[in-house]
């Protein structure tokens, strides 16, 4: 917007689309890191209770605890996969806000908002990894504390 409030000078955002076109490149990134994230919380949680229902008949305390360590795993890619619920424009507020006034301002508006929802989607992302990370290691650790019981088991019932 100028000094004066009035309509912005079109060569003082000559740059707009191009920093638009970055922004979406940006925010179809942040989508698709989420999409590939899912996925992998998906196979953590259908890997956990593979190991669930392999152990759930062994009564050694190893194969309890591997199974109670899969429990969790599983709970912690469920928490990672649980939908967030982010910021979005309201197109209903665009209109009555920015309907008579200049387009480049609008567009510098939408593009603010966007740039907001895309810093707190990268704070999702992360606690949503930190979730999904804790998920793996508990799994990797249940699969070791598991294959151990299944050792120990053998050893014994050879001795």
């Amino acid at each position: 917007m100028a000094a004066d409030g009035g309509e912005l000078d079109p060569r003082s955002v000559a740059s707009l689309p191009e920093v638009e076109a970055a922004l979406f490149r940006a925010i179809e990134d942040q989508r698709a890191r989420r999409a590939s994230l899912d996925s992998k919380a998906g196979l953590v949680l259908g890997s956990a209770g593979v190991v669930v229902g392999l152990r759930a008949n062994d009564v050694s305390w190893l194969g309890l605890f591997s199974a109670l360590v899969a429990t969790v795993s599983g709970a912690c890619a469920v928490w990672a996969l649980w939908p967030a619920v982010g910021q979005t424009i309201d197109p209903a507020v665009l209109r009555r806000k920015y309907i008579h006034r200049d387009p480049s301002r609008t567009r510098l508006v939408i593009i603010d908002s966007h740039l907001l929802t895309l810093a707190s989607g990268e704070q999702r992302m992360s606690q949503k990894t930190k979730r999904f990370r804790t998920a793996a290691v508990l799994l990797a650790a249940s699969i070791v504390v598991s294959v151990l019981g299944l050792l120990s088991s053998t050893l014994m019932g050879k001795g």
